[in-house]
C-alpha cells in the first residue's frame, strides 16, 4: 500500500485543545495535536454525521459532539 502525503494546514491552524479539519479529495480529515505529535483520523463519526474535530479532548481521545462516542487519536500517527 502506497503512502500518499497531503498539504492540508499549517502548524498555527492547530492547537492541543483546538484541532482542525481538512478536505483531502472527498475525505474529511481531522488532525489533531497531541503531546506535540500530530495524528489524522477520518473526521466524520461513524453513527451519525458530526465532525470529531469539534468534538471534545480528553487526553488521546474526541469525544463525539453529537452523542458522546470516544475514539482514539493515537491510532494513526502522521
Amino acid at each position: 500500500m502506497a503512502s500518499q502525503w497531503h498539504d492540508v494546514g499549517s502548524s498555527d491552524d492547530i492547537s492541543d485543545d483546538m484541532p482542525m479539519t481538512a478536505k483531502v479529495g472527498d475525505r474529511e480529515i481531522g488532525v489533531f495535536l497531541y503531546q506535540g505529535k500530530y495524528y489524522a483520523m477520518e473526521d466524520v463519526c461513524p453513527h451519525a454525521y458530526a465532525l470529531l474535530s469539534q468534538g471534545f479532548m480528553m487526553g488521546e481521545e474526541v469525544e463525539c459532539p453529537l452523542h458522546g462516542a470516544r475514539f482514539k487519536i493515537g491510532r494513526a500517527h502522521v
